[in-house]
């Protein structure tokens, strides 16, 4: 507030008070303090794979969080039904995804001084013929399979953190693979082999969500048709719950060996979420 200098020395008490606005113009540095992040991660070269649903989450909570310095991989185009759940929200149809991301971020402050570059390509096509190693982390948000035979293929020294949904939104995978210690593929082994133990309830809730999971694999699921499909009918809500805690995990920088988290949300009661860590050996 402010007070007229004059009515202080009379000793006017009733006179007059100006409120004033204080505007904090953003940088890295200040919006990593007001989150919470990791001073290691605010020049680091981050590539995400996919600006999907999970992809576009992350990205736009990392950038929150004062991760400036992003390469943002997709090849595919926003459609009329992805506003149900990506981050982008004001309609902008058939333009490149990873395009739409850039301006927003780039849009995001005031005065922010983030690099954000985009990849338009296939990224398998695209790491067949250039070099990732000039990124310090891979995240890896595109759901794919392909994808991630892909990365496992390229014998990276680069810790990859690979994030995906499963069982309409009700468990939530981060596969955190230290400096290419493991493949990413056995990660799966490890959430079968934590299936095993019956008497401790996660396993339990594993070997549940693997039967549904099996369950559903022909009749529920029509090949080619993404979203389409049954077992990916989620809300967004489900998709931030499950990003916010990745992100937690990504910005903590729990990168010193290689962890399988696992969430499960609405397994108890509608509103519940719990989060288990298991370490996950080289096979």
């Amino acid at each position: 507030y402010t007070i007229d200098a004059d009515a202080i020395r009379n000793g006017i008490n009733d006179a007059n008070d100006e409120p004033v606005a204080i505007i904090d113009l953003i940088t890295p540095q200040f919006a990593a303090w007001l989150s919470k992040t990791s001073d290691d991660y605010l020049n680091k070269n981050i590539l995400i794979i996919g600006q999907g649903a999970v992809g576009s989450v992350i990205t736009d909570l990392l950038y929150r969080s004062g991760i400036f310095q992003l390469t943002l991989c997709d090849n595919d185009i926003f459609n009329p039904h992805n506003v149900c759940r990506h981050i982008i929200s004001d309609g902008c149809n058939f333009v490149q995804k990873a395009e739409l991301m850039q301006n927003h971020l780039k849009n995001m402050f005031l005065c922010g001084d983030g690099v954000v570059d985009i990849i338009t390509e296939d990224f398998v096509k695209y790491a067949k013929t250039n070099s990732l190693n000039h990124f310090d982390l891979i995240i890896d948000a595109s759901a794919s399979s392909r994808v991630m035979y892909a990365l496992d293929e390229l014998d990276l020294r680069i810790p990859i953190i690979r994030v995906c949904l499963s069982n309409e939104g009700k468990v939530g995978m981060v596969y955190v693979c230290r400096e290419g210690d493991a493949k990413l593929q056995e990660f799966y082994y490890q959430i079968l082999r934590e299936s095993l133990n019956k008497e401790v309830q996660v396993s339990k809730d594993i070997a549940a969500w693997l039967k549904s999971d099996r369950d559903s694999t022909l009749d529920r699921i029509r090949i080619g048709e993404g979203c389409h499909s049954i077992t990916m009918q989620m809300g967004y809500n489900k998709v931030v719950a499950h990003c916010s805690l990745a992100v937690s995990i990504i910005k903590n920088n729990i990168l010193n060996e290689n962890n399988l988290y696992l969430s499960f949300s609405d397994y108890d009661y509608e509103g519940s979420m719990y989060t288990e860590r298991f370490i996950a050996p080289k096979y």
